[in-house]
């Protein structure tokens, strides 16, 4: 087995000198010592000699020389790279050795921490010796290093690339470089060969920055505090929904933009919107006197000048300061005041001669201030002039007012009743006495619960008895409302009830009905009481009764109670305030008090959960040898009060003896310190494979050596995957010092790779991928660190990804959850006013709410506007709506629904009445008139017009076949409306039968119808043989012919019956009536009409004769010509040539 390990752990010769070590300082590390010898000099001495003996004994072929001549080259050319590298990459270079260096001592530091057993490299143990393997290539290859690049700049760290020779480098392979994507424009072939390759890669931004700047035409900012900023894709068109909201201002919601390539400001731009300045004229106590209107576009100058306006009998008193200034972004009103004239009157007392019987009297006072003149006593007169001159207003100008005087006394009586009908007196009557002229003024008497028809009784006593007639008073019942309140014992309102509101007349009986309510006793059930004021206030106790309120004390670790203290019951009366006190429980302390820790006792029962957390705790374990010498390092157990514990008794080198404590238990409320005894064992110490770092690989490679002091061993290294040993076998002697030992044997890494992944979770984009994969190569062992890039709206798994390069390649995943918010959609108009909202709602990250189907009635969205508001974070959206212009559908239709198949959409504003002429329908009249108002309402889509049908007239003709004159009844005329159905059968009439269709049925059209029934004798029996067969041939042969060549042409153009219709009106289209026109033949070509008695001799075909009757029905000819020629060409004249045979034509 030792030889296996070969010379590199031999012994060295007894005369040489043993090496010195260099002294090195704690935290140093000796930079003398290649990476991954685990910080031993010797051994890296050893490696060293070896490596210089190893060359001096086989001296290099002349091929193996030309390649270390290139190596060498390739070195230098490489140190010449370095050297001209900018400082800046020096820099960071530097920068990430350090950082290694410190990484390595921090992991150290914290391996030493977390085991204080002995370690031991094999290289400070003189007695070991290993065994070199050297597997390193001949002529290795280089990297392909990889520089990422945004105009000019460097924008990340530079990427390695190492792999086989010929391995292609694939974009997959490059790392993602959050914000920006790759600008490729020529192909991307590379790969691993024997000279370093350094490829630089241009990237363009991905999502940037952008701020929208609200301006005016000219490009003047607008306020710079309504600037918003947003991210985006560049080239994106930024919806208009994210434009600023400004006062006076609207943005050009047709105008597009887009996310500039670099971010920055985007100028929005706006137009002024009109604003409205309204100046009032009104006196100081409010009277409006008139009003003026100044238009103009938001921030544009205005002055005003009020003295313009005039107003009779007033004059300006106070203006207001901001008579002139710039249009605000709303409209404004101002208000002017304007106080009255001075004026004055002037009364004159004459008697009926217009003698003055007194001195004159004066007032004055403000223009429209009230007067009252105050009458003289003067002995021997009484006023007649009318009193109603006595009191009036002041004039714009000086008045005169002249009192006639003249003795007399009037009476009248005031009676007064409980009914119109003057059944029931109210009381005794009232006289009322003055002198004629005289003003009275009585007021009428109040009588409990009851009002009069009016309070007072005015006039003036007339000269004339008759005139001052007796006064009736009527006293109805006071209508009353009683509002009834539920409240608990101490007149507390009980919550979620609403007052019972009853009206009725005074005095009248109430019953209301209580409700039953949880937590309550109902006193009664039914309140009965009379109505006795017109306000009147019940009040209605309710008994609270018992609920119960449960507190639990929960331990916060396993979500149960905590023993030793169940659940309390503190009952308590619906409606009345309750509050808990928790509990000291030792080992556990109170977390927080719940949100129902205190409150209102509901009908509901009520769970207090009162959470405790354990208090931390620790047990302190000592090992030690029977003469109480410590063996191993203390050991610290923490844990949490109550939760279990278990101690290791076993210690590599010693038997377990004894303990002061049980060695599996619960951690108890404070410190507990634990010994343990043990005595010598065999000798044993552990081979253990360390890294580059000196960290242990795998504990399942190491090997445990158990011998005696003094005993020699040796032992194969495992081969561990990820790792290249420095040796293949190691040997020596055992010795007593080992016991418990772990002595490190150095590995060498090997590269591995790890990849990462990134994914959405959630959100729009759940599932896709926000970056493109990238592996990063390492030696196995190693951290990996990536600082993960953030992305708005979704929250990384981890802030900064931290692996270790593993014996395999691994795969790591970076989760992007998406975040969510809780957001408040309002809606308002263009004064910013809220006109409504949505539901609270919860929502993630650019999820699109549809805010169309919530939007108030009577409103719409702006033109334009996204229907969709995209939640960006902010909570709290507004969104604007505009005032909807409605459109009603005007229905033309009969009494009983029947849709007539005419109709018009006129439009309006909400609650508009407008005037329309009805609609035309042919054959219907309206039934209200030729005009409809309609107004404009939300509910209101459909304006039915009724119509009712026309009259119509079907007059009947009887004809006798064979002399073509009216018999029987000459005309039978019945009466019908338009789109009425007819089925009329022909008369019988002695001595004749109807030889074409007996019956007739249809719809009434546009034009009243005459139809005509054919008759012939009874005795008129017609003869198969009469005619000759060769005859009919022939006549049948020139009927044909004619039909052949006849030509049809519309006897009626389209006529359109015109109203005057405005411009927005449908105009309806030309109709024209059902209409037959008799076929025309060339006059050259008629044939020769059979004589009369060839016709009375043939057999007509009751079908064909009924068919051409109908098709005079359709043309609605007049057949009520006198004088109808006699014989065959009858039917032919009444219906046209050819008809019973093309009609019989037709019906085969």
């Amino acid at each position: 087995m030792s030889n296996f390990f070969g010379g590199l752990f031999d012994k060295k010769n007894k005369n040489e000198k043993p090496v010195k070590k260099p002294d090195l300082d704690k935290d140093k590390k000796d930079e003398s010592i290649p990476d991954g010898l685990g910080g031993s000099k010797l051994a890296a001495q050893w490696i060293k000699e070896d490596e210089q003996n190893e060359k001096a004994s086989s001296p290099a072929k002349p091929s193996e020389e030309k390649k270390a001549d290139k190596a060498d080259t390739a070195d230098k050319k490489s140190e010449e790279k370095t050297a001209t590298k900018p400082e800046a990459e020096k820099k960071n270079d530097d920068s990430k050795k350090n950082s290694s260096k410190t990484e390595e001592k921090v992991k150290a530091s914290t391996d030493d921490k977390k085991s204080e057993e002995k370690r031991v490299s094999v290289r400070d143990e003189t007695d070991l010796k290993t065994v070199k393997n050297d597997t390193r290539p001949k002529d290795p290859t280089k990297p392909i290093i990889v520089r990422f690049v945004y105009k000019g700049k460097k924008i990340r760290n530079d990427f390695i690339f190492t792999d086989e020779l010929g391995t292609h480098l694939k974009l997959s392979d490059l790392p993602a470089v959050p914000g920006y994507k790759l600008d490729l424009k020529t192909n991307f072939n590379y790969k691993i060969s024997h000279v370093e390759q350094t490829v630089v890669l241009h990237y363009h931004k991905d999502q940037v920055k952008y701020n929208l700047v609200p301006v005016l035409e000219d490009k003047t900012p607008i306020d710079k505090t309504k600037v918003r900023h947003f991210e985006g894709l560049p080239d994106d068109e930024i919806s208009a929904s994210k434009y600023p909201q400004i006062k006076g201002y609207r943005p050009y919601t047709r105008r597009k933009y887009t996310v500039p390539q670099d971010g920055g400001d985007v100028e929005v731009a706006y137009t002024k919107t009109k604003q409205t300045i309204t100046i009032i004229f009104q006196t100081e106590k409010g009277e409006v006197l008139g009003t003026d209107k100044k238009h103009g576009l938001t921030g544009e100058d205005y002055k005003i000048d009020v003295r313009k306006r005039h107003f009779p009998g007033y004059e300006l008193a106070k203006l207001p300061n901001n008579l002139s200034g710039k249009f605000p972004a709303e409209n404004m009103q101002l208000e002017v005041i304007c106080a009255p004239v001075e004026s004055s009157i002037t009364v004159t007392y004459v008697d009926e001669k217009g003698k003055e019987i007194h001195a004159r009297a004066s007032y004055s006072n403000p223009y429209k201030t009230p007067y009252t003149i105050k009458l003289p006593t003067i002995d021997g007169y009484e006023l007649t002039s009318n009193p109603s001159i006595l009191n009036g207003y002041y004039d714009k100008v000086p008045k005169n007012i002249v009192l006639h005087y003249k003795r007399a006394t009037q009476t009248f009586t005031i009676r007064y009743w409980f009914d119109k009908d003057f059944k029931h007196s109210a009381g005794e009557d009232s006289k009322v006495s003055g002198l004629v002229g005289d003003p009275f003024d009585f007021p009428i008497p109040e009588k409990e619960g009851y009002t009069a028809d009016t309070k007072e009784v005015k006039g003036k006593f007339s000269a004339f008895a008759e005139m001052n007639k007796d006064v009736d008073v009527i006293y109805t019942k006071i209508p009353c409302e009683v509002h009834v309140t539920l409240v608990d014992e101490a007149d507390r309102p009980i919550p979620n009830q609403d007052s019972i509101v009853k009206k009725g007349n005074w005095g009248d009986l109430f019953e209301i009905e209580l409700p039953e309510i949880a937590g309550f006793k109902r006193p009664f059930k039914v309140l009965k009481k009379r109505f006795d004021r017109a306000q009147q206030a019940e009040l209605v106790h309710y008994t609270a009764q018992e609920v119960s309120l449960t507190i639990h004390y929960i331990d916060t670790k396993t979500k149960k109670e905590i023993d030793g203290y169940p659940a309390k019951f503190k009952p308590g009366l619906a409606n009345t305030v309750y509050s808990v006190e928790p509990e000291m429980i030792d080992g556990y302390r109170l977390t927080k008090l719940p949100d129902n820790a205190s409150g209102v006792y509901t009908a509901k029962p009520i769970n207090v959960d009162l959470m405790y957390e354990p208090n931390p705790s620790e047990i302190v374990v000592h090992r030690n040898a029977i003469g109480l010498e410590t063996i191993v390092p203390v050991q610290v157990l923490t844990g949490y009060f109550g939760k279990p514990y278990e101690i290791e008794q076993d210690v590599p080198g010693y038997k377990f003896v004894s303990s002061s404590e049980k060695l599996k238990g619960t951690f108890p409320a404070s410190r507990l310190d634990v010994y343990l005894s043990y005595e010598s064992a065999d000798v044993s110490f552990t081979l253990v494979p360390v890294d580059q770092f000196g960290k242990e690989i795998d504990s399942e490679q190491n090997i445990k050596i158990v011998g005696k002091a003094g005993q020699e061993f040796s032992q194969l290294l495992p081969i561990i995957p990820g790792y290249v040993s420095t040796a293949s076998e190691i040997s020596g002697q055992i010795k007593a010092k080992y016991q418990g030992e772990k002595i490190e044997v150095p590995y060498k890494p090997k590269d591995e790779i790890i990849t990462v992944h990134t994914i959405y979770s959630g959100g729009s984009n759940n599932g896709q991928h926000p970056f493109q994969d990238f592996s990063q190569p390492g030696p196995v062992g190693s951290t990996f660190e990536y600082e993960v890039p953030e992305i708005t709206g979704y929250e990384p798994s981890t802030k900064k990804l931290v692996a270790k390069f593993e014996p395999e390649p691994q795969e790591l995943t970076i989760v992007y959850s998406v975040k969510r918010e809780n957001y408040n959609i309002q809606f308002v108009d263009g004064k910013g006013q809220l006109v409504g909202g949505m539901p609270a709602g919860t929502g993630y990250y650019n999820e699109p709410v549809n805010v169309e189907s919530s939007v108030p009635r009577g409103f719409h969205l702006q033109d334009g506007v996204d229907s969709n508001i995209y939640l960006d974070g902010s909570n709290t959206y507004r969104v604007l709506v505009i005032a909807d212009r409605l459109t009603v559908e005007l229905i033309a239709q009969t009494k009983n629904g029947m849709d007539l198949g005419s109709r018009r959409q006129v439009d309006g504003d909400y609650n508009e009445v407008k005037t329309y002429d009805a609609l035309p329908v042919p054959g219907y009249t309206p039934v209200a008139g030729d005009k409809v108002q309609v107004k404009f309402d939300l509910n209101a889509t459909t304006f039915p017009i009724i119509y009712e049908p026309e009259e119509r007239t079907i007059t009947i003709n009887y004809i006798n076949a064979s002399t073509g004159k009216a018999i029987g009844p000459k005309k039978k005329i019945i009466k019908k409306h338009f789109n009425e159905q007819y089925d009329i059968s022909a008369d019988p009439i002695p001595g004749y039968v109807a030889i074409n269709r007996t019956r007739e049925n249809g719809t009434i059209g546009l034009q009243n119808i005459e139809m005509t029934f054919i008759y012939r004798g009874s005795s008129d029996y017609l003869n198969n043989a009469a005619t000759d067969i060769e005859q009919v041939i022939k006549n049948d042969e020139a009927l044909r012919q004619r039909n052949v060549q006849s030509v049809v042409r519309p006897a009626q153009r389209p006529v359109v019956d015109v109203p005057p219709y405005s411009e927005n009106e449908d105009v309806p289209t030309a109709k024209t009536a059902s209409f037959y026109e008799e076929p025309v033949a060339e006059p050259e070509e008629q044939p020769t009409i059979p004589s009369a008695r060839t016709v009375e001799n043939t057999n007509f075909d009751n079908s064909s004769v009924s068919d051409t009757s109908a098709s005079v029905d359709n043309t609605q000819t007049d057949n009520t010509q006198t004088g109808m020629p006699r014989g065959i060409d009858l039917v032919d004249k009444l219906y046209g040539p050819g008809m019973s045979r093309k009609n019989e034509d037709n019906r085969q």
